[in-house]
């Protein structure tokens, strides 16, 4: 009864730790990063990792969106990953977005799709840019794909 009493006491503490550290890199996360998402995988080599993104909002005159495009490499001995590389999406910045929202569309390896979307109130439309981005962490910005009618569109 001794062992388990110990057991469940060294476990409780061993666990309140690591939910405080991750508690810790939550609130260390500036204010000003208002969205991060991870999407897609790569493989080069004998690295594998995934691709994240992550909008910055402040600018020095103004809210200014600043989009940075990261390479996470996985460790081989579990989920811990560390950054490979970052590139910042320098139309985004060119453009001087107010604001940003960001998926990826990730269908094949190697190579995923940010969409980067920004909504301009004064014209109440979106604006979006496609950016594909590769397992060397270069990317390129691409047309937005055509889109394909739906079956009762077609019909008429």
């Amino acid at each position: 009864m001794r062992i388990a009493l110990t057991t469940l006491i060294a476990s409780s503490v061993l666990f309140a730790s690591a939910a405080g550290a991750q508690e810790a890199l939550v609130q260390a996360v500036p204010a000003n990063v208002t969205e991060v998402t991870t999407g897609g995988a790569w493989t080069n080599g004998d690295q594998t990792g995934a691709f994240r993104a992550i909008v910055v909002t402040g600018g020095e005159t103004g809210p200014e969106v600043s989009v940075y495009v990261q390479l996470l490499t996985f460790a081989k001995t579990g989920a811990v990953a560390s950054v490979l590389k970052t590139t910042p999406i320098k139309e985004v910045t060119d453009r001087k977005l107010q604001n940003a929202f960001i998926n990826f569309d990730a269908e094949a390896e190697n190579k995923a799709t940010l969409i980067i979307t920004s909504y301009d109130a004064a014209k109440d439309a979106d604006n979006s840019i496609y950016a594909e981005i590769t397992a060397d962490g270069a990317y390129k910005i691409i047309e937005a794909p055509k889109e394909e009618p739906t079956p009762a569109a077609a019909k008429k």
